[in-house]
């Protein structure tokens, strides 16, 4: 357990990696997000506008 807080404190380069990775994760996860919403909301109103036009009687 020391040996690994030593290895994160003194190399630099594996923080930064770290960091990296962590930042990548995060902007992933807030970029989805409103992808999956926005797309979401698209489909229930395209599938209510379905409905709607399933219910209104054809002309003739």
């Amino acid at each position: 357990m020391n040996r690994a807080r030593t290895l994160l404190r003194k190399r630099l380069p594996v923080r930064l990696l770290i960091a990296s990775v962590l930042t990548a994760v995060c902007s992933a996860a807030a970029t989805a997000r409103p992808a999956v919403t926005t797309t979401t909301r698209a489909l229930c109103e395209e599938q209510g506008q379905a409905l709607a036009d399933d219910m209104t009687p054809s002309p003739g």
